[in-house]
């Protein structure tokens, strides 16, 4: 377990490969796919390795890194950001995604509770491995770096997302008044777990 990469949310069965709607959650989700790694890694840390590694390579670059700038905006990336979603953008449901949504791939940004698990997990790993931050990957960009530059970056985003007296990270539902950035890329409506639309509909989190 962990050789063939992080965990997929689903995959269909062959019979069943030609049925657009059974292959709507074939991708990696970085929240989904740390949550599963953190609950293993007492006995797949190889897992938890795989994961890290595979959302360190696809984390979000500066915008004058990024290979294709011109999707910055409407994938959600930014600095530092782990993916919410990873897709090949050749598949039928990232092209559909892409025509609705008008988002870019492979990496697509929209969430705000995947760094926070991403640090836990290296820092878990490290428990037992102390080289794993100088493991070293390739980004998006090409450039090589080591998994501790990544929780840095990973670091330095989730606080500047955090910048008020609690110290919580904060988050935008979209609803009836989304912001102009959201209404113009078709961000999630609410990039937290759950995000759903109606997932949140009081200021008091019910």
């Amino acid at each position: 377990i962990g050789a063939h990469g992080p965990p997929i949310s689903s995959l269909p069965l062959e019979t069943g490969k030609q049925a657009e709607y059974l292959r709507l959650f074939e991708a990696v989700f970085g929240r989904d796919s740390l949550m599963i790694s953190l609950g293993l890694a007492d006995e797949f840390p190889r897992l938890a390795e795989a994961t890290v590694t595979y959302l360190a390579q696809q984390q979000g670059l500066p915008r004058e890194l990024a290979p294709d700038p011109d999707q910055y905006d409407r994938r959600g990336e930014a600095a530092g950001r782990i993916a919410h979603e990873i897709r090949n953008p050749d598949e039928p449901v990232a092209r559909r995604l892409s025509e609705h949504n008008g988002w870019g791939w492979p990496y697509y940004g929209g969430q705000v509770d995947a760094n926070d698990l991403f640090v836990l997990a290296i820092a878990r790993l490290a428990e037992t491995d102390e080289d794993i931050l100088d493991r070293t990957f390739t980004g998006r960009d090409g450039r090589k770096r080591t998994l501790g530059e990544a929780i840095a970056s990973a670091f330095l985003w989730a606080t500047s997302q955090a910048e008020n007296p609690e110290g919580f990270i904060e988050c935008e539902r979209v609803g009836s008044s989304p912001s102009p950035e959201r209404q113009q890329h078709g961000l999630v409506a609410y990039p937290a777990w759950q995000d759903s639309p109606d997932r949140t509909m009081r200021a008091d989190g019910s």
